[in-house]
This record gives structure tokens, sequence and C-alpha cells, in this order.
């Protein structure tokens, strides 16, 4: 736990440092999920994809906590979001599936899941 504490001083200075830096911020928002600490995180994150839109695990991520956080809209949209930029992704195609279902949104919910059965079986 010192460890964690002491990484996040550290990258904190860094994010005083470098705010330009998407890397630090990720990093700061992983440290932060990793303490629950989630409106840290999601702060990080955001400005994180923000600097780099190209960071899809972290945009991944966001969408996991806003799904945690009682967010559904919001992790819909981070996981359409990462889906554009890599359609490849079956993982994000079946969470994306998970949080339509919850919502009631079956045909689209089915359609996400059909992605992902058909990325998932070309990938064996």
């Amino acid at each position: 736990q010192g460890q964690i504490a002491q990484a996040q001083q550290i990258y904190e200075q860094l994010q005083q440092l470098q705010p330009e830096d998407a890397e630090v911020h990720e990093i700061l928002g992983d440290i932060y999920a990793e303490q629950e600490q989630w409106e840290d995180a999601i702060q990080s994150y955001q400005t994180a994809v923000h600097l780099n839109p190209d960071l899809i695990s972290v945009q991944e991520a966001l969408g996991d906590i806003w799904l945690d956080q009682g967010q559904p809209e919001k992790a819909i949209a981070c996981y359409q979001q990462v889906l554009q930029k890599s359609p490849e992704l079956w993982e994000v195609h079946h969470k994306l599936g998970d949080v339509l279902w919850q919502q009631g949104e079956v045909e689209a919910a089915v359609e996400a899941y059909q992605q992902a059965a058909g990325l998932s079986v070309a990938k064996i």
C-alpha cells in the first residue's frame, strides 16, 4: 500500500510538470482506480483520452467505471467510441451487448453479441 501512495505522489508531481503527457494521466488514472478513487480516476482518464484519443484501453476502462458507477449511457458511449477505432475488439462488443441488454435495448444487444461471437470465432 505504501508503494501505491508513493507512486501516486510521484505521478501527481509528474502531472504538474508535464500536464500535456497523456501517459502520465493514464497511469495516474490506473493508480486512482486501483484505490477505488473513482472521481479522480474518471478525471485522469478523461484527460488522457482528450490528450490522446487513440488510447482505446483508457476509453474502455472509463466505460467500465461508468458502468460500475451506474452511468450506463456514458458506458455505452465509451464502448462505442472504442469500437469506432478498433471494431475488432470482440470483448468490447460483448460489454456493449451486456449494457444494452440491461437497458432493455434487446435488438441492439443481440447485434453487439453477434458481432462479439463472430469476432471471437474468427480468432480461433
